[in-house]
């Protein structure tokens, strides 16, 4: 190639599949667009990758090979070789589409962006289509940025992102401090300074398989997500707001995970319509001296429904809750009676908003079904994770309720580690040796 290209096609690589890789590599070659070149940055592989390379002597193809530092190292190695005005990013088990490059180009060209992102097909390791991904177009960098850093679903990925390299390097390049998330930090950024654009076109096939790097390392990259939110939000309330978001959201997509490494369409095209307030709510609830604090839950009833309290004591159980309650969704049932819409309060417990075991936080409407002078005990305590009650099996009324409630409060004025301890012992033998469901 004598002329510099006008896009390179980065692939950043570590000891791959040499079949998945070969595909990536064929995938840029039998572009439908010519004025490009392919960029193998090979992070220290064992043996180098250039062995496994069908395509080696290909024109159009350079590979070079770095010591072995990770890849924000690759990918900022790879910027600075970079001939071309543009860069696509192609993972090395991923595929382009034929008309990936071109379409790409004629969309950042027109609208004089630092970046653009276009859809995706998802592929299992024969290369089957089993999912896609068609993002939404956001009105405004704040939103573009809200997505990146809270959706469950996030907005793009990098694969689908062709990159001024002039505003890379504006931008400062791919930070190297960050081992995880580098790509959303660089995104945001360019984003920010030079602006973005939607393609809504399918660019590329993303693979799933059990060594995707955002799989395997979920829960020890969230710091570094945690460190990009620290790097781009100042203010402290919306800090605080977007961390709680981002540990419930990791969180979540590892228990996904642990059952199935595919990309669920369904689960896609809900979450992608509804807002994370539709599904994480804030219930104002009364903390250790009459604090206020607010609960993290999974919504599983419609909107409002805490301040729609109009029944009766006659209905409410032994657990403190009406026995049959219609503000609950359909599916809500599910959620509650496994605990699963209580697994954002670990951080009102990391936060010692809550202590692990103890009489449930409550809303000012829900105190007033209970006596004052006890609501004035179980205030001087911190409210539980777990509720006191789920240590008995027995059956009763709202009247069995306060009785008991008032025997754990008086054990734990005398005895308040031992007590704790003796309670949740008992209620994780009933979960998980006994069938105890929530209600």
């Amino acid at each position: 190639m004598s002329a510099k290209p006008l896009v390179t096609v980065l692939i950043t690589a570590y000891n791959s599949n040499a079949s998945y890789l070969n595909q990536a590599v064929k995938s840029a070659i039998n572009q439908d667009y010519s004025n490009l070149e392919i960029l193998l940055i090979d992070d220290g592989s064992t043996p180098k990758l250039d062995k496994l390379l069908e395509d080696r002597k290909h024109p159009k193809l350079r590979y070079k090979f770095i010591e072995h530092n990770g890849l924000p190292f690759g990918l900022i190695k790879g910027i600075q070789e970079a001939n071309g005005k543009y860069i696509a990013i192609l993972d090395h088990d991923d595929i382009l589409t034929e008309d990936s490059i071109g379409k790409r180009v004629e969309k950042i060209e027109k609208e004089k962006v630092g970046l653009i992102y276009g859809d995706l097909d998802f592929i299992d390791g024969d290369n089957k289509v089993y999912s896609c991904r068609r993002f939404k177009d956001y009105p405004s960098i704040g939103n573009f940025v809200n997505a990146l850093l809270s959706n469950i679903v996030t907005p793009l990925k990098h694969i689908g992102v062709m990159f001024n390299k002039e505003a890379i390097i504006k931008s400062g390049n791919y930070d190297s401090s960050l081992l995880f998330y580098f790509d959303i930090d660089l995104i945001i950024r360019v984003a920010k300074d030079h602006g973005f654009a939607h393609l809504p076109e399918v660019v590329a096939k993303y693979r799933t398989h059990g060594k995707n790097t955002s799989s395997k390392n979920r829960l020890y990259g969230l710091k570094y997500k945690l460190k990009v939110v620290n790097k781009q939000i100042e203010k402290p309330s919306k800090n605080y707001t977007l961390k709680t978001k981002v540990i419930i959201n990791e969180f979540a997509k590892k228990i996904y995970e642990l059952f199935s490494i595919k990309k669920n369409q369904f689960l896609f095209d809900i979450l992608s319509n509804v807002s994370m307030k539709d599904i994480i709510y804030t219930k104002k609830s009364i903390g250790k001296d009459f604090k206020p604090i607010k609960i993290y839950k999974i919504r599983t009833m419609y909107k409002n429904a805490e301040y729609d309290v109009n029944h009766s004591k006659e209905v409410i159980n032994q657990n403190g809750k009406p026995s049959k309650d219609p503000r609950i969704l359909s599916w809500g049932s599910f959620f509650r009676r496994n605990w699963i819409d209580e697994i954002p309060q670990i951080y009102n417990l990391l936060k010692r908003d809550i202590k692990l075991v103890g009489i449930r936080p409550k809303t000012k409407l829900s105190w007033d079904y209970y006596p004052k002078e006890l609501m004035e005990e179980t205030l001087k305590y911190r409210p539980g994770l777990f509720g006191f009650q789920y240590a008995s099996r027995e059956e009763g009324d709202f009247d069995l309720h306060i009785k008991n409630m008032k025997i754990y409060l008086e054990e734990y004025k005398r005895n308040p580690i031992g007590t704790d301890i003796k309670y949740i012992t008992k209620i994780l033998t009933n979960i998980l040796f006994k069938g105890l469901r929530s209600s």
